[in-house]
């Protein structure tokens, strides 16, 4: 559950503030590190899936209105949908990133949740926009979201990957799910079409190079000298010592674990095999993912994406 600022007071009347629980970094089920194990608050013999568990646990419960996440693979979209509740992750660059703690500096985003679009509509509208802290914020004018919405409704093209859907490894109650929401946009009037994706293996593989080598780089300020945590040392225990006793402690196994691949795909031997290997294919599929948008004069302006990935 959301943990209060101890003795904040806001500079606004307005203002609330408050501090959510995440586990430490990437994983389906979120825990408050050494603290306890977070449920969900509708059925608490389920979890409220993760990273940014605490968020969206948060809006659940009635807590508060909104709250902000981080996602890079999932991690506000996937919380959300386990916790029955509107989870948004902006276009890369649409909100600054200036505070976040980095895992994968090219993926993460701020992401947003709510109790309803029009809620987190005009969040958007209000934290996006330009950052003088973040040279990655877009520049671009920031449109009135919420006013959009009003707007009168049209008709829109969707596209679905079709080996995903048509996957034997998706689940038969999510394919059924899918397949009648499908159908619920074609009653409405809109079109719905598949769409061959055939890059659709390399996603996983390719995902999983990038964000672990960026991960290696961006956690090894956690040493326990400047940053994070610092782990108790013996009267003969050098700085060595030190670092190893406070990322061997501080860090939870899937965080080593990932830290160690990512430090593996960037090394001189394998940096070419890997690390190049996946910018190249992370190029082919943004290429082919744009193919898909500017196909039919741009007219397909959704796409129904397989799964995320955490």
């Amino acid at each position: 559950m959301p943990l209060p600022l101890k003795n904040y007071w806001p500079k606004m009347p307005s203002s609330l503030a408050g501090i959510t629980a995440m586990n430490l970094l990437w994983a389906a089920a979120t825990k408050i590190l050494h603290l306890v194990l977070l449920k969900n608050a509708i059925d608490e013999t389920r979890v409220p899936g993760g990273s940014s568990g605490g968020s969206a646990v948060a809006v659940q419960a009635g807590l508060c209105m909104i709250s902000l996440g981080s996602d890079t693979g999932g991690s506000v979209r996937q919380p959300a949908d386990f916790c029955g509740v509107v989870g948004l992750k902006p276009t890369y660059g649409r909100i600054s990133r200036y505070g976040l703690i980095a895992y994968a500096s090219s993926f993460d985003q701020i992401g947003i949740f709510a109790n309803n679009v029009d809620d987190a509509a005009l969040v958007l509208e209000t934290i996006a926009g330009a950052d003088d802290f973040d040279s990655t914020a877009s520049q671009q004018k920031v449109p009135s979201y919420s006013a959009e919405l009003k707007e009168e409704k049209k008709v829109y093209r969707f596209a679905y990957f079709k080996q995903a859907l048509e996957h034997e490894g998706l689940d038969k109650e999510i394919a059924s799910s899918i397949q009648t929401y499908i159908q619920t946009l074609k009653d409405a009037g809109h079109v719905v079409e598949a769409v061959d994706f055939d890059l659709l293996n390399y996603i996983v593989p390719t995902y999983y190079i990038l964000t672990t080598a960026e991960a290696s780089s961006n956690l090894s300020r956690f040493d326990g000298v400047k940053y994070g945590y610092r782990a108790a040392l013996n009267r003969d225990d050098d700085l060595t010592e030190l670092y190893k006793k406070s990322r061997s402690e501080g860090f939870g196994k899937e965080v080593q674990r990932r830290i160690l691949l990512g430090t593996f795909v960037l090394s001189a031997g394998y940096y070419d095999a890997y690390f190049t290997k996946a910018q190249q294919v992370r190029r082919m599929l943004s290429d082919q993912t744009k193919k898909i948008f500017a196909a039919k004069n741009n007219s397909i302006i959704f796409l129904i994406a397989e799964k995320l990935i955490i």
